[in-house]
């Protein structure tokens, strides 16, 4: 049982407006250092537009409650769906909250490790052959409406609709966990949880293959009920966990983080087995590399032709960790980061994934239902990591999000799921994960100029 924390710190009405009185000036003049902030980013008119525009939309999305023994705890909702703290929008909500509340970050993964992870049985999809899958966590920890799901369970996920995420919230758990270390160097939290990480890298080899030989990086069981990705309104291009390229990239970058973190505990076993996954995973990748169309297909099957951007949304986490080795194009992974590069200035086309009408971003050549909050994360990418920089990455198309915003979507606060021809909402309305865009302000290199304050930094 839960309630509002306010209503433990406050009296009554009275109190919240003498306190809010009392407060208004510095509350005001933190608004205007991180007003400042963003205006002095180098950024263009409409970036700092959507940059605003979708931190309100965040914020009008969060609550702070005190549970049965007094502890705070943090709740994102999902804009219009209701699912409360949904994790594959955690993952993307990381990058505003290690700049400004880092503990946010802290709270929502306790409270997965404590209540929401679970142990799935795993199916390869081909030979049928089960397992048990030892560690995940759920999609969400229920709805605003029905409040919190029972331990272990999500609002989302059944075996009817075959639709968990498992690998997907795997990773997610070890990639947010990774950017909160490397940016906090909370390592007395990291050892606390040292056990859950080692759980995790198992689960992450039981999903590769059963047979150690025969590991090559990839996602191969998944759970047996079904299970798909983040990705859940997309067509098998981006929907589907087996073979994906996406997935598969993400999982690289997870075992770099996994790499990094048993390093910092002096569990070389496990950073060497990581370090070895990460490799071959890589390797696999490079090697579906279509070279005469210069693409990676979105399914590794050798039948799918999709071209999609997300192939490249992985590398934001090495990144953001200053794993800068792993992102050279003379380093270890070289040959997969040209590969990507490649890929997307090859799909980086209108009428491939750039939509034939506006010019907009769309995450897959197949389908004209495009995420704003995961184009956000790619366009970083383009930019600061592939250094594709023109006008299909920065300005031009930055409006034409921006007008997706404002023409498309009028009265449903930020929204995600858009129609990429015009901009009209498919769905996510009032949605917080367009917070993506704080990597732009936040996170890339300012310039010299800059010498606004930073934001808060909640304790």
């Amino acid at each position: 049982e839960v309630v509002f924390l306010y209503t433990k710190l406050f009296a009554g009405r009275d109190e919240v407006i003498d306190t809010a009185s009392f407060e208004f000036e510095a509350a005001k003049k933190r608004c205007a250092e991180l007003n400042d902030k963003l205006q002095n980013s180098g950024q263009n008119v409409y970036r700092q537009f959507l940059a605003g525009h979708a931190l309100h939309s965040y914020l009008a999305n969060t609550a702070l409650l005190s549970d049965a023994d007094g502890k705070a705890q943090v709740v994102e909702n999902e804009g219009n769906y209701g699912f409360i703290n949904t994790f594959d929008l955690t993952v993307d909500h990381i990058f505003l909250q290690v700049a400004m509340f880092p503990w946010v970050t802290r709270n929502i993964l306790n409270q997965f490790t404590s209540r929401y992870s679970y142990k799935s049985r795993v199916k390869d999809t081909l030979t049928k052959q089960t397992a048990d899958g030892l560690i995940s966590f759920t999609h969400d920890m229920g709805t605003i409406k029905l409040g919190f799901s029972p331990r272990g369970q999500s609002s989302y996920e059944n075996k009817k609709r075959k639709n968990f995420m498992s690998q997907e919230e795997l990773l997610n758990w070890i990639l947010c966990v990774g950017i909160y270390w490397s940016k906090t160097g909370d390592t007395a939290w990291l050892k606390a949880n040292s056990a859950v990480l080692e759980e995790c890298l198992q689960s992450m080899l039981i999903r590769d293959d059963l047979d150690p030989a025969k590991r090559d990086g990839l996602t191969s069981m998944v759970d047996e009920s079904g299970e798909i990705t983040t990705y859940d309104s997309l067509d098998p291009a981006l929907l589907d966990t087996t073979g994906s390229t996406y997935i598969a990239v993400k999982s690289w970058a997870a075992y770099l983080a996994l790499e990094a973190m048993f390093k910092q505990l002096g569990e070389a076993d496990g950073a060497a087995t990581s370090q070895a996954q990460a490799l071959r995973c890589s390797q696999t990748l490079t090697a579906h590399f279509n070279a005469r169309e210069k693409y990676i297909p979105a399914v590794l099957d050798g039948k799918n032709t999709s071209r999609i951007i997300p192939a490249v949304e992985g590398l934001i986490y090495p990144e953001q960790m200053g794993l800068e080795d792993a992102l050279s194009t003379s380093g270890p992974y070289g040959p997969m980061i040209q590969m990507l590069r490649a890929h997307l200035n090859t799909v980086l086309q209108k009428g491939v994934c750039l939509d034939a009408k506006s010019g907009g971003w769309k995450l897959s050549s197949t389908s004209t239902n495009t995420w704003q909050s995961k184009v956000y994360i790619s366009q970083y990418v383009a930019e600061q990591i592939l250094k594709i920089k023109d006008e299909r990455t920065n300005g031009p198309v930055d409006a034409v999000h921006a007008s997706f915003e404002v023409l498309g979507t009028p009265a449903t606060c930020w929204s995600d799921q858009l129609e990429s021809g015009n901009g009209a909402a498919w769905g996510s309305t009032h949605y917080p994960r367009g917070v993506t865009s704080s990597l732009w302000w936040l996170h890339a290199p300012q310039p010299a100029h800059e010498d606004a304050p930073s934001p808060n930094r909640s304790p």
